[in-house]
């Protein structure tokens, strides 16, 4: 069999015996029987295979592996998925407690920050004469109007037990604007000097500071070092700072009537 044949074999097969226009089969009597053997053995193939039918086990074997095989790749694809969704829900809760965690520390910190200031602006103001009041008057009323009008600012004087209100001043509590109330306790000649702070909260997480037992909602903060102790609470949506040198026990004492 020459080069010829084995072309002539090769399309004749990739055509599935379709005629074609080459002449090699004229003149070559084997690849004129090999031709006629591939159709005759396609036409019983057609004939017959359509009434063959595969055996019942054969039929239920096949059947039984594909099921199994459809099993196993969902079972895998639930596996991926339960995988990659218990995934994100860890990186989900890890994300938020990991924001809860900075967003309370930074609070604290601002908290903390905010502190130093009352407790360094105390000190300032307090060895200051009657020049540092920018309003002077025990009259709650009066000093109230005086910051409505020059801060913008609803401060409520509170009824601090055994303190005499003597006025107020604006103040500037880290860039931020701030009612500053000015209290004394005892005879003028030898008074006791107390500040009360009032100003909008701007992220500050009180927390971490100790919350006097008997008066709740009220959280205190002694700053050692300086010798001022600080009472602070909330209300109506704006922050209440009592600064005194004086210790906390002594503190609560004030404001235990509201």
């Amino acid at each position: 069999m020459d080069e010829r044949c084995r072309e002539f074999r090769r399309v004749f097969l990739l055509s599935e015996g379709l005629p074609g226009e080459d002449p090699h089969p004229r003149t070559c009597a084997d690849c004129r029987a090999f031709a006629e053997a591939e159709r005759k053995t396609a036409e019983v193939l057609r004939v017959h295979a359509p009434r063959w039918q595969p055996p019942a086990h054969l039929r239920e074997g096949i059947t039984a592996t594909l099921e199994r095989e459809r099993s196993d790749r969902a079972r895998g694809l639930y596996k991926r998925r339960a995988l990659v969704a218990a995934g994100a829900v860890l990186a989900l809760i890890g994300g938020t407690a990991m924001w809860r965690v900075l967003s309370h520390s930074d609070g604290q910190q601002r908290a903390h920050a905010t502190t130093v200031l009352i407790a360094d602006d105390f000190l300032k103001f307090a060895s200051l004469g009657p020049e540092k009041l920018q309003v002077t008057s025990g009259n709650g009323a009066e000093v109230e109007r005086f910051f409505a009008e020059h801060l913008r600012l609803a401060a409520k004087v509170p009824r601090l037990s055994g303190l005499a209100l003597i006025g107020g001043r604006r103040c500037n509590l880290g860039g931020r604007p701030a009612a500053l109330l000015f209290f004394e306790q005892g005879a003028p000649e030898s008074s006791e000097p107390y500040a009360l702070f009032v100003f909008e909260p701007r992220g500050e997480d009180w927390s971490a500071m100790p919350e006097v037992p008997e008066l709740r909602g009220r959280r205190a903060c002694h700053q050692s070092k300086r010798g001022v102790g600080i009472l602070i609470w909330e209300e109506r949506g704006l922050v209440y700072a009592l600064a005194g040198a004086q210790d906390i026990e002594h503190l609560k004492e004030h404001v235990a009537a509201f």
